[in-house]
């Protein structure tokens, strides 16, 4: 008799975590892996309240994977060492991972859902290999810089180089015509992200300049 299993769900699980090394950010994250993961879990007998609870807590993990665009931008903003933020939240990220996984298997358990249709070590194969062009960013990216090749602003760059040689040359999904229009995209946001961190950081310096913490903590002494 088969045992209470969730096969399919620890694989969602992993993907999410894959896709976290990828998605930079939890926003893109849901709207990546959401809509092919909820369907899945509801599929194999898990409820839809928990399904979605899953997926939108898992995305949480965003924050703490490498790459995360979080710590980038923590890291450019307070001068903290980058592969320190990096190193840090791997661990927690990869321990988040397994308790959401202890999380579904107890869930599997107490359902009896039972485990997937085994698939064959040839297809498993193939989409690994299918994979790899994929997984190798994350590779050159973590390495990279904990080997300390180059810092996170220049892993930034060389990702960037690495993805559009990949789906240029060798997927093709891509034209150079459309590499162009995507960086015209991405100039544009980028550019309103940076607009906002500079008056930001201008508005924090004119704050320590006037000593405004200073004045609002002795008028809270005086009224207090």
């Amino acid at each position: 008799m088969s045992e209470p299993q969730a096969s399919e769900e620890f694989c969602v699980l992993f993907l999410e975590d894959i896709r976290n090394m990828q998605a930079r950010s939890r926003q893109e994250k849901l709207a990546a892996m959401g809509r092919i993961a909820f369907p899945e879990l509801v599929r194999s007998g898990f409820s839809p309240r928990f399904s979605l609870g899953l997926i939108a807590s898992s995305a949480e993990c965003a924050l703490l994977i490498p790459p995360s665009i979080t710590f980038v931008v923590y890291s450019w903003l307070t001068g903290t060492s980058i592969a320190g933020l990096f190193a840090a939240g791997l661990v927690v990220g990869i321990v988040l991972g397994i308790a959401f996984m202890g999380l579904v298997a107890w869930e599997a358990h107490r359902r009896g859902i039972l485990a997937g249709a085994s698939t064959a070590a040839t297809a498993r194969w193939r989409a690994l290999r299918e994979a790899g062009w994929a997984l190798g960013m994350q590779v050159i990216i973590l390495v990279g810089i904990f080997a300390g090749f180059f810092t996170a602003t220049e892993a930034a760059a060389v990702s960037v180089a690495y993805a559009v040689l990949v789906e240029v040359l060798v997927l093709r999904s891509l034209t150079w015509r459309d590499v162009f229009a995507i960086a015209q995209e991405s100039a544009v946001t980028t550019s309103v992200v940076f607009v906002l961190l500079a008056m930001g950081s201008l508005l924090a310096y004119f704050i320590t300049l006037g000593e405004v913490q200073q004045t609002l903590l002795q008028s809270f002494q005086i009224a207090n």
